[in-house]
């Protein structure tokens, strides 16, 4: 794949395995090599238990020693610029983020959170399957007499081992308000007003889509908008009570939705093909 005067592009949203050696390969070989992350990474820490947690996401999707290293979001760039010091960065257009034109005319708040099982297990910036049920459980309790809608959308990871039902029935849900969702996450995204969750990559996509986003962390453990929320920017806010995510729920005004704001994720960029990036 290295001969000479052949252009050839090593492409990978992952930096981890073989996809690092690839990419590290193609780079020390003079051979152009783009990683285009699909993964959120918090750019600053506040104690030790966080840099572990991030570091090891990043050593997958942005710690490496790919050619160019493209930047989707302020977060990505951010986080770039403490764990990569090697790659070319390129700012982009969200290619590996699911990036929507919101549906303002809907009652619903989206529920979505990372899960992983027993063979992926993640702690700290993840909740167990216990934590996740729990933390689950309270946020279906108190929109059991709200005048939203509760779109629950389970994790694919979660969804290999129970069926929809099986988890409606471990969750209490008897609400028609409530429902656990079949459709995909990009359709659910579009069709929401607030998204809440622990933490996922589902974050930085409703960010980017200028929908809100409410981290609701009953374990007060971890917040991965640490630098951003509960600051003067209004789509952001974390809440490791449930009375007061509750108190928030009552108060979101959902007219506020129409009002323009300044996405402080969103990059400005030029158009181009990627092809124009290696040039």
């Amino acid at each position: 794949v290295c001969k000479e005067n052949i252009n050839f592009y090593y492409i990978s949203p992952f930096s981890l395995g073989f996809y690092d050696i690839v990419g590290e390969y193609m780079s020390l070989n003079k051979k152009k090599s783009m990683c285009i992350p699909h993964g959120t990474v918090k750019p600053k820490f506040s104690n030790y238990y966080e840099k572990y947690y991030n570091s090891e996401i990043a050593d997958s999707i942005i710690n490496n020693k790919f050619s160019h290293l493209a930047i989707q979001s302020q977060l990505s760039l951010e986080v770039s610029n403490n764990f990569n010091k090697y790659s070319k960065k390129i700012i982009i257009n969200p290619i590996c983020f699911s990036v929507v034109k919101k549906n303002i005319k809907n009652n619903n708040v989206l529920l979505a959170s990372t899960f992983k099982n027993e063979n992926n297990m993640k702690f700290f910036g993840v909740e167990t399957f216990d934590e996740y049920i729990r933390s689950t459980k309270d946020i279906i309790k108190i929109f059991e007499n709200k005048n939203f809608n509760l779109i629950i959308q389970p994790h694919p990871t979660l969804k290999e081992n129970m069926s929809n039902n099986d988890i409606k029935k471990l969750l209490n849900i008897d609400n028609r308000n409530i429902v656990i969702s079949d459709e995909s996450f990009v359709k659910n995204l579009k069709n929401t007003l607030l998204l809440l969750s622990y933490s996922s990559t589902a974050i930085e996509e409703a960010l980017l889509s200028n929908i809100p986003v409410a981290i609701y962390d009953k374990w007060n453990r971890y917040n991965h908008l640490g630098n951003y929320a509960n600051s003067d920017d209004e789509n952001t806010r974390y809440f490791n009570n449930i009375y007061d995510l509750e108190y928030f729920l009552d108060r979101f005004n959902t007219d506020s939705q129409n009002k323009k704001t300044h996405n402080r994720v969103k990059l400005t960029h030029q158009y181009k093909y990627i092809e124009d990036y290696f040039i």
